[in-house]
């Protein structure tokens, strides 16, 4: 019997609140899909955990998503699929498509800043992995990139600092650092940033690109479910899903501010 998944929902997962801004880009584009979101702010954050831990976690958040039947997962964490996408390949159904965040940025670089100096700002354990650079050495008209591990950002934006002095002295001391130097365009290579991207555009007047891949993913997304055949063509009944491993009084409050009161927020343990 073949099942018809056009109307199952589209599963996503972050560290905590970054993939969040995924989502909202999501559901702007496709407004008639439902999504149910997983934030596993027990173990945040990923960039200072191991790969084994990571991949561990990753392991235990799809088996979740899979039993609401998503149709397509989003790793809507850069440190996420630095860890475990060699894991996933071996190990996920094929059936089911998945999408990070890093390949869309890599094409977009490829087509239309192939000739910028550019940078990148991330986590730990995602400058560490190289994985950026890796995917850049395959591209033959792409210089390698200027990576700086940025590991303060992402806890602060977690916490809820975003207004917070000490937010706009760290990003001020991360971009001021050499590796940086004369740069043309920046990726946020973690989607916590781009919930600071504002702040980060100001750092350098506004004067260079600041990239982030929240809607070149949800646009990935939109050609991944029509190749398919599994684009909604209808609103969605259901009710969009926002699970946390550990329920935080900022994740409710960026929740509700991005997708306002009418949905589903709960937690979701797992070991």
């Amino acid at each position: 019997m073949i099942i018809n998944k056009r109307y199952h929902p589209i599963g996503l997962f972050d560290s905590g609140i970054g993939g969040l801004t995924i989502a909202k880009s999501l559901k702007e584009l496709l407004p008639n899909e439902s999504i149910i979101y997983f934030g596993d702010t027990k173990h945040f954050p990923y960039g200072e955990k191991s790969s084994e831990d990571i991949i561990s976690y990753v392991k235990n958040i799809f088996e979740i998503l899979l039993k609401y039947d998503c149709k397509l997962i989003i790793i809507a964490c850069n440190t996420a699929y630095a860890a475990s996408h060699k894991y996933l390949e071996k190990n996920i159904d094929k059936n089911i498509p998945i999408i990070n965040v890093i390949d869309p940025m890599i094409e977009f670089i490829q087509n239309n800043h192939a000739e910028n100096k550019v940078g990148l700002i991330a986590t730990n354990r995602t400058i560490h992995s190289d994985i950026y650079n890796n995917k850049v050495l395959k591209c033959k008209n792409l210089n390698k990139l200027s990576s700086l591990a940025t590991p303060l950002l992402a806890p602060m934006i977690e916490k809820g600092q975003n207004d917070d002095n000490k937010l706009n002295k760290t990003i001020t001391h991360y971009l001021s650092n050499n590796s940086l130097k004369d740069i043309e365009t920046l990726i946020l290579g973690c989607t916590h940033y781009y919930l600071i991207k504002d702040k980060i555009e100001n750092f350098y007047n506004k004067k260079i690109k600041i990239l982030d891949a929240s809607k070149m993913a949800a646009e990935k997304a939109e050609s991944v479910l029509e190749k398919h055949n599994i684009l909604s063509d209808k609103k969605s009944t259901n009710k969009d899903i926002f699970m946390v491993s550990n329920l935080t009084e900022n994740f409710k409050n960026v929740v509700h501010k991005l997708f306002g009161e009418n949905i589903v927020l709960k937690s979701c343990i797992y070991d």
